[in-house]
Formats: structure tokens, C-alpha cells, sequence
């Protein structure tokens, strides 16, 4: 039986890296205790936690945003040919405002519970 054939870990990867990217690499490695960079690499893999963030309220505060620009620019341009705005689009204008803030505040819970989770791993160490 040859070495290979009793090798624990059986699969090969090749990873190329700029080197920006190698030198992360090695200062965040020279931060921990390893001396060795696959058993770096391994532990970063195994012990790190991914945080997965939906960005999907992001697209709706998008077009919140858009739909207020919008309204406002309508407004104005009322104003500016009549002299008066009507007490509707005020209303209008408002609860969209009010929309984009109830929007914001969720994303900003939402991130604030993803960045309070306690990290375990090298990281940590």
C-alpha cells in the first residue's frame, strides 16, 4: 500500500491567489498560532461560520426612494405652475416616507443581529 493510498485526506485542490490576496492570507495567518498554511486554510473552512444577508429589502428601499424622488420632482413642478400644492400629494408623499423608513429600520435589525453573533474560531483566538 502506497502513502497515498493511506492518507487521510484523499481530495486535491489548487487555489491561485493575487498577491494582495496572498498577503492577507499570510497576515491573518501570522495573527494565529499556525505555523502550517493547510491547516490554516482547514480550520478557516471548518470553523468559521457563514453569514448568509438578504439584501432583497435593499431593492425595495431602492424603489421607495425612487418613488418619493419622483413624487417630489411631480410637486414641485405643481408649485411652480399653479403656486399651491395639493394637501394629497403632501398626505402621498408622507406615507411613502413613512414606507422607506419602516424599510430601513428593518434592514438596519437585521443587520444588527447578523454583527452581534459571537464569532467562534481562529478569529476569536
Amino acid at each position: 500500500m502506497s502513502s497515498r493510498d493511506s492518507r487521510k485526506r484523499k481530495k486535491r485542490i489548487e487555489v491561485y491567489f493575487s498577491d494582495e490576496e496572498f498577503q492577507t492570507l499570510e497576515k491573518k495567518m501570522e495573527e494565529t498560532s499556525y505555523d502550517n498554511r493547510e491547516e490554516f486554510i482547514r480550520n478557516l473552512i471548518t470553523s468559521t461560520t457563514l453569514h448568509v444577508i438578504d439584501i432583497s429589502p435593499i431593492n425595495k428601499i431602492r424603489y421607495l426612494v425612487s418613488t418619493i424622488s419622483n413624487n417630489i420632482n411631480q410637486i414641485a413642478k405643481k408649485c411652480n405652475e399653479t403656486d399651491s400644492v395639493y394637501a394629497t400629494d403632501l398626505m402621498a408623499l408622507n406615507y411613502e416616507h413613512q414606507q422607506l423608513r419602516t424599510q430601513l429600520e428593518k434592514m438596519n435589525d437585521a443587520l444588527q443581529e447578523t454583527f452581534t453573533v459571537k464569532y467562534r474560531g481562529i478569529f476569536n483566538e
